[in-house]
């Protein structure tokens, strides 16, 4: 069982069985170190799961140990459980602690008016909070393309889908937060959701299975960024996306005929699991990671929280979606304030649609 498969989340004796079976199971081999420079500087997950709460905070659930291990287990699958165990019982280290409240707030701020909004349509685009905050002429854009491919009206929903308390592992706060997104969606008439972020498809997939959840670059029309793009590229794909190969073969499609070089595996970009606060440090090295990887072949992905992790690091990057609609790509990190207000007044604009 994985964690993509269960809809209600193991708690108390089930949690701890779950756990236990990891346990006895993992041999330590030490393989999915080599995949993974979080388990490559800490541990293998069995060592951390047993004897470091600290430590267990800093993965950032990237999902780069499953494929590695060769006894077909779930490494972060039972990292992921291992958190929420400790949030159940009460055993989270203070920093983590001090993390996961902050995440708290900022999904509890993007769930709440006059953030949220909600219209009234059989079919919504959800860009995600990223892109709303970082990027809102890019949001209306693709809502008004997906409008004319569809031939309908096509409206905006604007909420948090609770990813960053999910990575923390607080999984029971994600499904109600889950719970509440659904019940919002089913008053307004709403049965099919493009996303544009692969964290909210992930949550909301998982959450919700019987709403119809798309990543709007697996709709978006034919044609691709190709003429605004180099020759080459280096295509990040974010953690999430390696859930869903058909997302990464539409990111591939959209580029065009470029020479793409790209991961094999994920790579997290350093932002995943409340990283940065927790560890800078470790977030930047995730970061340097990727640059690494990228050379200096310009960068593009298609999650707007990599692209800002990338630009707080020094390094210019696009989105794809920036390139799809021929919009201006944001050169320079966003402030935290910048964004909350992009997304007050995309919400506003909404609204007045």
């Amino acid at each position: 069982m994985t964690i993509s498969e269960i809809k209600e989340e193991p708690c108390g004796a089930a949690e701890e069985s779950t756990i236990e079976q990891f346990l006895l199971q993992c041999t330590s081999c030490g393989v999915c170190r080599t995949s993974c420079s979080f388990l490559d500087a800490h541990g293998s997950p069995d060592e951390i799961i047993s004897l470091s709460k600290r430590d267990l905070f800093l993965c950032t659930n990237c999902g780069a140990c499953k494929p590695a291990c060769p006894s077909g287990l779930d490494p972060a699958e039972a990292l992921l459980l291992a958190k929420q165990l400790l949030i159940e019982t009460g055993q989270v280290p203070e920093q983590a602690a001090k993390a996961l409240g902050s995440a708290g707030r900022f999904v509890q701020w993007g769930a709440s008016f006059p953030f949220a909004h909600y219209s009234r349509a059989e079919t919504v685009f959800w860009p995600g909070c990223s892109l709303a905050g970082m990027a809102p002429d890019v949001v209306l854009k693709v809502q008004q393309l997906l409008a004319e491919e569809r031939g309908k009206a096509v409206g905006i929903t604007l909420d948090c889908c609770a990813d960053p308390v999910y990575e923390m592992g607080d999984l029971k706060a994600a499904r109600k937060r889950a719970e509440a997104i659904g019940k919002s969606l089913d008053q307004q008439g709403t049965r099919t959701v493009i996303a544009g972020c692969a964290n909210c498809i992930k949550v909301l997939r998982r959450y919700l299975p019987d709403l119809d959840v798309k990543h709007v670059l697996e709709v978006l029309p034919g044609k691709a960024a190709a003429s605004l793009l180099p020759d080459s590229i280096y295509l990040h794909h974010p953690c999430p996306s390696y859930r869903f190969e058909a997302l990464q073969g539409s990111a591939r499609r959209l580029c065009g005929d470029r020479k793409i070089a790209e991961q094999g595996r994920p790579q997290c970009c350093g932002q995943g699991g409340g990283l940065p606060a927790l560890s800078p440090g470790s977030a930047e090295a995730c970061t340097r990671d990727v640059f690494n990887a990228a050379a200096n072949l310009p960068l593009v992905t298609y999650c707007m929280g990599c692209k800002d992790q990338f630009l707080r690091q020094g390094k210019q990057a696009y989105h794809l979606l920036e390139l799809l609609v021929s919009v201006p790509p944001v050169e320079r990190p966003v402030s935290s304030v910048r964004k909350w207000l992009n997304r007050l007044v995309l919400a506003l604009r909404a609204r007045w649609r």
